[in-house]
Protein backbone atom coordinates (compact mmCIF):
# COMPACT_ATOMS: atom_id res chain seq x y z
CA UNK A 1 0.00 0.00 0.00
CA UNK A 2 2.87 2.36 0.63
CA UNK A 3 4.78 1.51 -2.55
CA UNK A 4 4.93 4.25 -5.21
CA UNK A 5 3.52 1.91 -7.86
CA UNK A 6 0.28 1.55 -5.92
CA UNK A 7 -0.30 5.31 -6.16
CA UNK A 8 0.70 5.89 -9.79
CA UNK A 9 -2.86 6.66 -10.83
CA UNK A 10 -2.76 9.74 -8.58
CA UNK A 11 0.27 11.30 -10.23
CA UNK A 12 -1.77 13.26 -12.77
CA UNK A 13 -4.54 14.13 -10.32
CA UNK A 14 -4.73 17.77 -9.28
CA UNK A 15 -4.47 18.89 -5.69
CA UNK A 16 -7.52 20.74 -4.41
CA UNK A 17 -8.67 22.44 -1.20
CA UNK A 18 -10.20 20.48 1.64
CA UNK A 19 -12.51 22.91 3.46
CA UNK A 20 -13.74 20.15 5.76
CA UNK A 21 -10.25 19.77 7.26
CA UNK A 22 -9.01 23.35 7.32
CA UNK A 23 -7.25 25.93 5.15
CA UNK A 24 -3.88 24.18 5.32
CA UNK A 25 -5.14 20.89 3.98
CA UNK A 26 -5.00 19.77 0.35
CA UNK A 27 -6.30 16.60 -1.22
CA UNK A 28 -6.51 14.67 -4.46
CA UNK A 29 -8.29 11.50 -5.44
CA UNK A 30 -9.17 9.20 -8.30
CA UNK A 31 -12.10 6.81 -8.81
CA UNK A 32 -12.48 3.94 -11.25
CA UNK A 33 -14.29 0.66 -11.59
CA UNK A 34 -11.50 -0.98 -9.61
CA UNK A 35 -11.88 1.27 -6.56
CA UNK A 36 -10.66 4.64 -5.35
CA UNK A 37 -7.55 6.34 -3.97
CA UNK A 38 -7.56 9.32 -1.62
CA UNK A 39 -4.50 11.32 -0.57
CA UNK A 40 -4.37 14.26 1.85
CA UNK A 41 -1.54 16.54 2.96
CA UNK A 42 -1.03 19.45 5.31
CA UNK A 43 2.31 20.38 3.78
CA UNK A 44 4.27 18.44 6.40
CA UNK A 45 3.24 14.89 5.55
CA UNK A 46 0.92 12.87 3.38
CA UNK A 47 -1.85 10.43 4.33
CA UNK A 48 -3.67 8.07 2.00
CA UNK A 49 -6.30 5.38 1.63
CA UNK A 50 -6.67 2.90 -1.21
CA UNK A 51 -9.79 0.72 -1.47
CA UNK A 52 -10.86 -1.93 -3.97
CA UNK A 53 -14.19 -2.39 -5.74
CA UNK A 54 -15.23 -5.15 -3.34
CA UNK A 55 -14.82 -2.81 -0.37
CA UNK A 56 -16.90 -0.10 -2.06
CA UNK A 57 -19.73 -2.54 -2.83
CA UNK A 58 -19.68 -3.95 0.69
CA UNK A 59 -19.91 -0.55 2.34
CA UNK A 60 -22.54 0.66 -0.11
CA UNK A 61 -24.80 -2.27 0.69
CA UNK A 62 -24.59 -1.45 4.40
CA UNK A 63 -26.22 1.95 4.08
CA UNK A 64 -28.20 1.41 0.85
CA UNK A 65 -28.94 -2.24 0.01
CA UNK A 66 -31.23 -1.29 -2.84
CA UNK A 67 -28.88 1.16 -4.51
CA UNK A 68 -27.84 0.41 -8.04
CA UNK A 69 -24.73 2.21 -9.24
CA UNK A 70 -21.30 1.46 -10.58
CA UNK A 71 -18.15 1.38 -8.49
CA UNK A 72 -16.83 4.53 -10.11
CA UNK A 73 -20.03 6.47 -9.46
CA UNK A 74 -20.21 5.37 -5.81
CA UNK A 75 -16.55 6.18 -5.23
CA UNK A 76 -16.93 9.58 -6.85
CA UNK A 77 -19.94 10.31 -4.66
CA UNK A 78 -18.17 9.72 -1.36
CA UNK A 79 -14.98 11.45 -2.55
CA UNK A 80 -16.96 14.56 -3.45
CA UNK A 81 -18.74 14.55 -0.11
CA UNK A 82 -15.52 14.33 1.89
CA UNK A 83 -14.59 17.83 0.68
CA UNK A 84 -17.64 19.31 2.38
CA UNK A 85 -18.02 20.42 5.98
CA UNK A 86 -19.92 17.40 7.26
CA UNK A 87 -16.74 15.47 8.13
CA UNK A 88 -15.30 14.77 11.57
CA UNK A 89 -11.59 14.08 11.89
CA UNK A 90 -9.99 11.82 14.48
CA UNK A 91 -6.28 11.23 14.99
CA UNK A 92 -4.69 8.08 16.29
CA UNK A 93 -1.19 6.85 17.10
CA UNK A 94 0.46 10.28 17.14
CA UNK A 95 -0.84 11.42 13.73
CA UNK A 96 0.07 8.18 12.03
CA UNK A 97 -3.58 7.44 11.28
CA UNK A 98 -6.46 9.82 10.63
CA UNK A 99 -10.12 8.83 10.45
CA UNK A 100 -12.73 10.81 8.56
CA UNK A 101 -16.32 10.15 9.58
CA UNK A 102 -18.57 11.20 6.74
CA UNK A 103 -22.30 11.75 7.23
CA UNK A 104 -24.40 12.84 4.27
CA UNK A 105 -27.57 12.21 2.30
CA UNK A 106 -28.24 10.91 -1.18
CA UNK A 107 -31.75 11.61 -2.49
CA UNK A 108 -33.08 11.90 1.08
CA UNK A 109 -31.29 8.69 1.96
CA UNK A 110 -28.83 9.11 4.80
CA UNK A 111 -25.55 7.32 4.58
CA UNK A 112 -22.23 7.20 6.41
CA UNK A 113 -18.74 6.48 5.26
CA UNK A 114 -15.52 6.07 7.19
CA UNK A 115 -12.16 6.87 5.64
CA UNK A 116 -9.07 5.55 7.38
CA UNK A 117 -5.92 7.18 6.06
CA UNK A 118 -2.45 6.07 7.13
CA UNK A 119 0.72 8.13 7.07
CA UNK A 120 2.57 7.40 3.85
CA UNK A 121 6.31 7.25 3.28
CA UNK A 122 8.58 10.24 2.75
CA UNK A 123 9.26 9.05 -0.79
CA UNK A 124 5.57 9.36 -1.64
CA UNK A 125 5.42 12.77 0.03
CA UNK A 126 8.36 13.94 -2.06
CA UNK A 127 6.99 12.42 -5.25
CA UNK A 128 3.44 13.74 -4.93
CA UNK A 129 4.01 17.03 -3.10
CA UNK A 130 7.57 18.38 -2.76
CA UNK A 131 8.84 17.77 -6.29
CA UNK A 132 5.69 19.04 -8.08
CA UNK A 133 5.67 22.10 -5.84
CA UNK A 134 9.30 22.96 -6.62
CA UNK A 135 8.72 22.43 -10.33
CA UNK A 136 5.70 24.72 -10.23
CA UNK A 137 7.73 27.41 -8.46
CA UNK A 138 10.46 27.09 -11.08
CA UNK A 139 7.88 27.32 -13.84
CA UNK A 140 6.38 30.44 -12.33
CA UNK A 141 9.87 31.91 -12.00
CA UNK A 142 10.50 31.28 -15.69
CA UNK A 143 7.20 32.94 -16.57
CA UNK A 144 8.11 35.96 -14.46
CA UNK A 145 11.52 36.22 -16.14
CA UNK A 146 9.88 36.02 -19.55
CA UNK A 147 7.37 38.70 -18.59
CA UNK A 148 10.19 40.93 -17.33
CA UNK A 149 12.05 40.43 -20.61
CA UNK A 150 8.93 41.32 -22.60
CA UNK A 151 8.37 44.36 -20.38
CA UNK A 152 11.91 45.61 -21.00
CA UNK A 153 11.44 45.20 -24.74
CA UNK A 154 8.16 47.13 -24.64
CA UNK A 155 9.80 49.84 -22.55
CA UNK A 156 12.60 50.21 -25.10
CA UNK A 157 10.03 50.43 -27.87
CA UNK A 158 8.15 53.14 -25.99
CA UNK A 159 11.39 55.08 -25.49
CA UNK A 160 12.11 54.90 -29.20
CA UNK A 161 8.61 56.14 -30.04
CA UNK A 162 8.54 58.91 -27.42
CA UNK A 163 9.80 62.30 -28.69
CA UNK A 164 11.13 63.27 -25.27
CA UNK A 165 13.25 60.15 -24.98
CA UNK A 166 16.99 60.80 -25.06
CA UNK A 167 17.41 57.56 -26.98
CA UNK A 168 14.93 58.56 -29.63
CA UNK A 169 16.46 58.29 -33.09
CA UNK A 170 13.29 57.99 -35.12
CA UNK A 171 12.91 61.68 -35.96
CA UNK A 172 13.63 62.02 -39.66
CA UNK A 173 15.41 64.90 -41.33
CA UNK A 174 12.14 65.96 -42.92
CA UNK A 175 10.49 66.27 -39.54
CA UNK A 176 13.40 68.29 -38.21
CA UNK A 177 13.19 70.59 -41.21
CA UNK A 178 9.48 71.16 -40.67
CA UNK A 179 10.08 72.08 -37.04
CA UNK A 180 12.84 74.51 -37.96
CA UNK A 181 10.68 76.12 -40.64
CA UNK A 182 7.82 76.58 -38.19
CA UNK A 183 10.14 78.15 -35.64
CA UNK A 184 11.63 80.53 -38.17
CA UNK A 185 8.18 81.56 -39.40
CA UNK A 186 6.99 82.17 -35.85
CA UNK A 187 9.98 84.37 -35.16
CA UNK A 188 9.70 86.36 -38.37
CA UNK A 189 5.94 86.86 -38.24
CA UNK A 190 5.07 87.11 -34.56
CA UNK A 191 8.31 88.46 -33.13
CA UNK A 192 10.74 87.61 -30.41
CA UNK A 193 8.36 87.91 -27.50
CA UNK A 194 5.88 85.52 -28.98
CA UNK A 195 8.63 82.97 -29.47
CA UNK A 196 10.35 83.48 -26.12
CA UNK A 197 7.47 84.13 -23.75
CA UNK A 198 6.81 80.46 -23.09
CA UNK A 199 10.46 79.90 -22.32
CA UNK A 200 10.57 82.91 -20.02
CA UNK A 201 7.47 81.86 -18.16
CA UNK A 202 8.77 78.31 -17.79
CA UNK A 203 12.30 79.38 -17.03
CA UNK A 204 12.36 77.90 -13.48
CA UNK A 205 11.09 74.57 -14.76
CA UNK A 206 13.63 74.55 -17.57
CA UNK A 207 16.48 75.22 -15.17
CA UNK A 208 15.23 72.55 -12.82
CA UNK A 209 15.13 70.09 -15.68
CA UNK A 210 18.62 71.00 -16.82
CA UNK A 211 19.96 70.77 -13.28
CA UNK A 212 18.48 67.34 -12.77
CA UNK A 213 19.78 66.25 -16.19
CA UNK A 214 23.31 67.41 -15.39
CA UNK A 215 23.18 65.68 -12.04
CA UNK A 216 21.93 62.49 -13.66
CA UNK A 217 24.66 62.60 -16.32
CA UNK A 218 27.28 63.18 -13.65
CA UNK A 219 26.06 60.24 -11.61
CA UNK A 220 25.99 58.04 -14.70
CA UNK A 221 29.54 59.01 -15.60
CA UNK A 222 30.67 58.18 -12.09
CA UNK A 223 28.90 54.84 -12.22
CA UNK A 224 30.44 53.82 -15.54
CA UNK A 225 32.57 50.64 -15.36
CA UNK A 226 36.17 51.60 -14.68
CA UNK A 227 35.38 55.24 -13.89
CA UNK A 228 35.99 54.84 -10.20
CA UNK A 229 39.16 52.86 -10.84
CA UNK A 230 40.43 55.50 -13.28
CA UNK A 231 39.73 58.31 -10.82
CA UNK A 232 41.42 56.43 -8.02
CA UNK A 233 44.44 55.67 -10.21
CA UNK A 234 44.72 59.32 -11.26
CA UNK A 235 44.56 60.54 -7.68
CA UNK A 236 47.08 57.94 -6.62
CA UNK A 237 49.42 58.98 -9.44
CA UNK A 238 49.17 62.64 -8.45
CA UNK A 239 50.00 61.82 -4.85
CA UNK A 240 52.96 59.70 -5.90
CA UNK A 241 54.29 62.43 -8.22
CA UNK A 242 54.08 65.04 -5.48
CA UNK A 243 55.86 62.78 -3.01
CA UNK A 244 58.62 61.99 -5.50
CA UNK A 245 59.08 65.67 -6.32
CA UNK A 246 59.46 66.53 -2.64
CA UNK A 247 62.01 63.75 -2.18
CA UNK A 248 64.04 64.98 -5.18
CA UNK A 249 64.04 68.53 -3.85
CA UNK A 250 65.23 67.34 -0.46
CA UNK A 251 68.08 65.34 -2.05
CA UNK A 252 69.16 68.35 -4.09
CA UNK A 253 69.18 70.53 -0.99
CA UNK A 254 71.35 68.03 0.89
CA UNK A 255 73.75 67.79 -2.06
CA UNK A 256 74.09 71.57 -2.19
CA UNK A 257 74.83 71.75 1.53
CA UNK A 258 77.44 69.00 1.24
CA UNK A 259 79.09 70.74 -1.71
CA UNK A 260 79.13 74.01 0.19
CA UNK A 261 80.77 72.39 3.21
CA UNK A 262 83.35 70.64 0.99
CA UNK A 263 84.33 73.87 -0.73
CA UNK A 264 84.61 75.63 2.61
CA UNK A 265 86.97 72.96 3.90
CA UNK A 266 89.13 73.14 0.76
CA UNK A 267 89.29 76.90 0.95
CA UNK A 268 90.29 76.73 4.61
CA UNK A 269 93.13 74.28 3.87
CA UNK A 270 94.41 76.20 0.89
CA UNK A 271 94.02 79.66 2.39
CA UNK A 272 97.35 81.52 2.52
CA UNK A 273 98.42 85.12 3.30
CA UNK A 274 96.38 87.67 1.44
CA UNK A 275 97.94 88.89 -1.78
CA UNK A 276 98.47 92.68 -1.98
CA UNK A 277 98.98 94.67 -5.14
CA UNK A 278 101.35 97.59 -5.42
CA UNK A 279 99.47 100.86 -5.45
CA UNK A 280 101.70 102.23 -8.25
CA UNK A 281 101.05 99.32 -10.51
CA UNK A 282 97.84 99.28 -12.32
CA UNK A 283 96.49 96.65 -14.46
CA UNK A 284 96.47 97.65 -18.06
CA UNK A 285 93.58 97.04 -20.24
CA UNK A 286 94.22 95.76 -23.67
CA UNK A 287 92.23 97.47 -26.29
CA UNK A 288 91.54 95.83 -29.51
CA UNK A 289 91.62 98.52 -32.20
Amino acid sequence: MTTPEAWRSLEEAAWGPMPSLGPEWMGKSSASDSGYLLMLTDGCGVWGERKTADYVLEKAEEWAPCIEAGIKELSGLVLDEVKKLNVKVQWREDRKTMTLNLSSRLNDLAFKWIFTLNRLSDDLFREHWSVPLVIQMHHMGMLIKQLNTDLKKKTEQIKELTPDSKNNKTVSKTKKKDVIDASVEALMVEGNWTVLQDHLVNFPFIMKHLSSKRKRNFEESENLPGAAATTAATNKGQVNDKKKREEDEELERLEREKEKERRAQIQELQQGPPLTLSPNKKKKKKLNI
